[in-house]
């Protein structure tokens, strides 16, 4: 059965504690006091006899008329007795303080037990409301998200596209003006003759392959046979990731607008790449590294194509893929353009037999099936298409 202190607190238990431990102290002292007193009249007695030795065996003292002897006896009795009742008291309050010392470190326990699990109560509660909170955040940011999203970008019908200009010897880009270019969302034009190249399964890409390095060959480094010093092709910059383009490219001997596009990726071209590319266009993009090559005879730029050739068989120049990702299509500037290539392609009337003049445009023979369409994007292309 428990006892009534079990119930105490932890600040009674010690003052329990501490109060009987005064009292053995005071028990103590007194038994102390009545063992000197002993020890006294024990010397008192020795003391009577000139050689206690001698008086060790000396029965002349009558225990029962001797007062000293009586008082001696006495005070053994009553020591006895004391150590007797103060033994077994004692033994009850170490008993008692062994108890009270287990129940204080019982409530010690309980207490440290309940602030740890008071604390990992406030852990897993802080914890539990951080990821509510966290997960109404992502919610709401997905439900956000969700409405600011723009819907999925429309993918013209490329085969459907009118030609905006026709192949000529120079860029016919340098030709657009300025004021077109205003209705450009970026407001830079691409134009790739041979370069790029399109994924069916990806129609929305499309893969321009340019050399990593090039070198501007002199003179005197071409005669004295001199290695050339390659540089990294600022096109991996000014093309880099994160580049817009309004992109043109040929189909037939038409360029045609192909849209915005912005470059999302920038690799090495694998050789699991080259593959889809003919062995004669790998080799007029690799001679693209050369520059500068209007100052060269042709002898001259024969050799330095040598070079370039070499470099890339073995291995030390390679080519370069950047991937881009439709953006858009700028139909004003695509409707300015066609309008511009249709006044062009107006051809003066000619007289006929019966006085009737005709006019026929290359917009009007494509609808009669004469060299329309374009082997671009979502449609087959004569160019080889990367994976």
């Amino acid at each position: 059965m428990a006892s009534p202190e079990n119930d105490l607190a932890a600040s009674e238990v010690w003052d329990l504690v501490k109060l009987l431990n005064d009292k053995l102290k005071t028990t103590r002292d007194q038994l102390r006091a009545v063992e000197t007193e002993n020890e006294q009249l024990k010397g008192e007695q020795l003391g009577k006899s000139p050689n206690h030795e001698d008086n060790s065996g000396d029965a002349g003292c009558d225990t029962k008329t001797c007062p000293s002897a009586s008082k001696v006896i006495e005070l053994k009795k009553k020591v006895k007795t004391i150590k007797e009742e103060y033994r077994e008291q004692f033994a009850e309050k170490d008993a008692r303080i062994l108890e009270l010392e287990h129940q204080i470190t019982g409530l010690r326990g309980k207490i440290i037990a309940n602030i740890e699990e008071a604390g990992r109560n406030r852990v897993e509660s802080a914890t539990r409301q951080t990821e509510k909170r966290e997960r109404e955040a992502s919610n709401l940011n997905e439900s956000h998200n969700d409405a600011l999203k723009p819907a999925p970008l429309a993918l013209p019908d490329w085969s459907t596209l009118t030609p905006c200009f026709k192949m000529g010897p120079k860029d016919p880009l340098a030709a657009i003006p300025k004021t077109l270019l205003q209705q450009s969302k970026c407001q830079e034009l691409l134009f790739c003759p041979l370069n790029i190249f399109w994924n069916q399964a990806a129609p929305d890409r499309a893969y321009i392959v340019i050399p990593d390095s090039v070198y501007e060959p002199s003179e005197s480094h071409v005669k004295k046979g001199m290695k050339p010093q390659w540089s990294r092709n600022p096109e991996l910059d000014t093309l880099g990731v994160g580049q817009a383009r309004e992109i043109f490219y040929v189909g037939g001997a038409k360029i045609f607008y192909a849209g915005t596009f912005r470059c999302i990726e920038a690799r090495d071209l694998q050789a699991s790449d080259e593959q889809f590319i003919s062995h004669t266009t790998l080799l007029k993009i690799r001679g693209k590294s050369l520059t500068n090559k209007s100052s060269l005879t042709p002898l001259e730029k024969t050799y330095a194509h040598e070079v370039v050739q070499t470099r890339y068989r073995e291995g030390k120049a390679k080519l370069s893929c950047l991937v881009w990702q439709f953006s858009g299509f700028n139909s004003r500037l695509y409707d300015e353009l066609v309008a511009q290539y249709n006044q062009r392609s107006i051809k003066p009337p000619r007289p006929v037999a019966n006085g009737k003049a005709t006019v026929t445009s290359d917009s009007q023979k494509r609808k009669r099936g004469d060299g329309g369409g374009a082997a671009g994007p979502g449609k087959k292309a004569k160019a080889p298409k990367l994976k």
